[in-house]
């Protein structure tokens, strides 16, 4: 799934609700596997967050055992 494939799901699910926290990546690393192209995708998508909802998004790291 594309990262903009993921913020339209959300926009469609969260356009309907009102709320004042701020957004949240929850960021799962399977294997070590991160590659540059994930990192290029997740600022892609702190961007769209950030322009929509006015402040960045915190971002939780963690790592999955493979």
């Amino acid at each position: 799934m594309s990262v903009n494939d993921i913020n339209e799901t959300n926009e469609k699910k969260l356009d309907k609700i009102k709320f004042d926290l701020i957004p949240v990546i929850d960021v799962e690393e399977k294997g070590n596997v991160f590659t540059k192209e994930s990192d290029r995708e997740l600022e892609v998508l702190i961007s769209l967050l950030a322009e929509k909802y006015g402040t960045r998004p915190i971002v939780y790291y963690g790592s999955i055992s493979a």
